[in-house]
């Protein structure tokens, strides 16, 4: 047990790099085979197809009348009108101004969504590694229960040890073998989650080590890299610049539209061509558009500055207990020598010093700690994830 603490806590600087190549790896991988990207990338490519339906001339008329007089010597007339009918033509550079704008922003919402993914598993991630230290350490002391269990037994039959002694180390097996089947079983419901995520593909992830901390500046230097960075304020900006350009174009499409064509008549020996022209004046269709704009765009601006307010109160918050699981980690490094105290109590029970109660005691308040390590860095290294998710 001792070497066996001294070996999983002394061993994760050394692979840290290691772990984060890890996790980029596994990233990587998500990103290629997760079928719900996938679908989002096609919807995306669909959705930006969209925008530039409506911005296309409709199709031309083309219209054939014949009549007959009542009686033959009137004959019959004949008339073919070919004709085109088309907005004013700025209003066609406005509509592809705001179509290039959509797309702009459903590429925005894109990048969220793989973010969000992305976020999901490296959390996963960092749930396992946790989950691998666990696993590592009940190991440990199942290896060390076993031992001791096998030397009571022995020395229940040369009486130097009593049932009641031999029935605790019995009841201290079993606690750990309990522990160690739900660590396994949390362990490998993370694992199926990370294989869903990866398209089904079975994902393997041994690792018991984090990667380097990135160290925390100061707030309001991380504020600005993170409200600079932050895809939910992108996504709203470029939903607020289309609104602003859709105030432009429900103005411009009150211009009249205009209508351009051939007009060819042939009847009783005589034929007459010309043009046609026309123009339709929009007093109806457009009505309450640009008052509907104004307010899509003057709700897109609200809605900016709502979230920007509530990103930087969220964010706050993480950074806090960020600070706050950071300083309970350093004085753990400083004050838990798990490998020296266990040393101690092994040497205090083999000497006769210490009850076998009185030792599993003590060594469960060690272990303990050594657990409360491992959730606490768990729980900083996830909150690190949260507050530097822009970065994935």
């Amino acid at each position: 047990m001792k070497r066996f603490v001294w070996i999983l806590f002394c061993m994760l600087p050394a692979a840290a790099g290691w772990s984060q190549s890890s996790i980029d790896r596994v990233l990587q991988s998500i990103e290629q085979n997760n079928r719900e990207l996938k679908a989002n990338t096609q919807l995306t490519a669909a959705q930006k197809l969209g925008t530039r339906i409506g911005n296309s001339l409709p199709d031309p008329t083309v219209e054939y009348e014949i009549v007959k007089g009542r009686t033959a010597e009137m004959g019959k007339e004949g008339e073919l009108t070919v004709s085109q009918a088309f907005d004013f033509p700025t209003v066609y550079a406005d509509r592809n101004r705001v179509a290039k704008l959509k797309a702009a922003s459903l590429d925005k919402q894109q990048g969220l969504f793989r973010r969000d993914l992305l976020l999901q598993a490296k959390l996963l991630c960092l749930d396992l590694v946790a989950l691998n230290q666990q696993q590592a350490l009940l190991a440990g002391r199942k290896a060390n229960i076993d031992r001791l269990l096998a030397d009571y037994r022995r020395r229940l039959e040369t009486g130097d040890v009593t049932i009641l002694e031999v029935n605790k180390v019995e009841l201290e097996w079993l606690n750990i073998q309990t522990e160690a089947r739900l660590n396994e079983a949390d362990r490998q419901a993370k694992l199926r989650e990370l294989t869903a995520l990866n398209g089904d593909i079975p994902v393997a992830f041994p690792d018991t080590a984090y990667a380097p901390a990135p160290v925390i500046p100061s707030y309001e230097s991380l504020r600005e890299e993170v409200l600079a960075s932050s895809l939910e304020l992108q996504v709203l900006e470029s939903e607020q610049a289309v609104a602003r350009k859709s105030v432009r174009l429900s103005r411009s499409e009150w211009l009249p539209k205009l209508e351009l064509g051939y007009k060819h008549t042939n009847g009783s020996g005589e034929q007459f061509n010309g043009a046609v022209m026309g123009i339709s004046i929009p007093l109806y269709e457009n009505r309450y558009k640009v008052r509907q704009a104004k307010a899509q765009a003057i709700y897109t601006e609200l809605k900016t500055e709502s979230t920007a307010v509530q990103l930087d109160a969220s964010l706050r918050g993480l950074y806090d207990q960020a600070l706050a699981l950071k300083a309970s980690l350093d004085e753990y490094d400083k004050r838990l020598d798990s490998r020296r105290n266990i040393v101690l109590l092994d040497k205090a029970l083999q000497g006769g010093e210490l009850s076998t109660i009185d030792y599993f005691t003590e060594l469960a308040g060690v272990t303990q700690s050594l657990q409360n390590y491992i959730r606490l860095e768990n729980q900083y290294r996830k909150l690190l994830a949260e507050i530097y998710k822009f970065r994935l």
